[in-house]
């Protein structure tokens, strides 16, 4: 698809949102989306499907409600955007933009892909984890926000606020959740193998339920220390 038609698309979705004559619900599914821009598109409730948006670019775009399940993602630029009760079960966001985007709601758990010609072989599904390794997700709103399982190394979640996030079982080795809000999350088998939590809102027991090895704490949490090979870190530390 090209810029052209897809800019029709988004058009007749405007029209649609506002329930005005010549309006159309934007269903992408399995289209080829990569490097196309989106900016400050109107497309809630949108169809993405199985697209591949690599690189796309979707800063400041309204896409709550929108369905990207087993979508492909990559370095696409998702700045600022509203991504309330979107589906992203499946997809792979690695190295994606995120920073300051609203994902309240979203739902990030693996994702059953059911396309034959890419994803399985003697109708035997390929399951597959959302990815979000090296994404920079620096003070999203990830309230309530659904992670189990998610692939999130590396990531970028300072300032993040993960309120009442289901992080169970997510793999979180390397990332950056300083001054991130977790009260509440749920921390449940998550991997936080060398995360740098300095600054961020969390409790002993939460703690105590992830795999802490290594982890970067401030030094109020000092007490912390008791947890096999978890250690706390100089203020200055990064």
């Amino acid at each position: 698809m090209n810029q052209d038609t897809l800019n029709i698309f988004i058009a007749k979705h405007a029209r649609y949102v506002m329930r005005a004559r010549g309006g159309a619900c934007a269903n992408l599914k399995g289209e080829n989306l990569n490097g196309l821009d989106f900016s400050g598109a109107k497309l809630q409730e949108a169809v993405f499907t199985g697209t591949s948006c690599q690189r796309a670019r979707f800063a400041g775009a309204d896409l709550s409600e929108a369905d990207f399940f087993g979508s492909f993602l990559e370095e696409a630029d998702l700045t600022r955007a509203v991504l309330r009760l979107t589906d992203f079960r499946g997809a792979v966001l690695r190295r994606a933009k995120l920073a300051g985007a609203n994902m309240s709601r979203a739902d990030l758990r693996p994702g059953t892909l059911m396309d034959m010609t890419q994803y399985y072989a003697a109708g035997a599904p390929l399951t597959r984890a959302t990815d979000l390794s090296d994404a920079n997700l620096r003070g999203t709103n990830l309230k309530g926000a659904q992670l189990e399982r998610a692939l999130m190394e590396n990531a970028d979640l300072s300032g993040a606020d993960l309120t009442g996030a289901d992080l169970s079982f997510a793999k979180l080795k390397g990332a950056n959740l300083s001054d991130a809000n977790l009260t509440r999350a749920n921390l449940k088998s998550a991997s936080l193998v060398g995360a740098n939590l300095q600054g961020a809102n969390f409790t002993l027991e939460q703690l105590a339920q992830a795999d802490a090895a290594d982890a970067v704490l401030p030094p109020e949490m000092a007490r912390l220390s008791k947890l096999p090979s978890v250690h706390s870190a100089p203020k200055d530390a990064i």
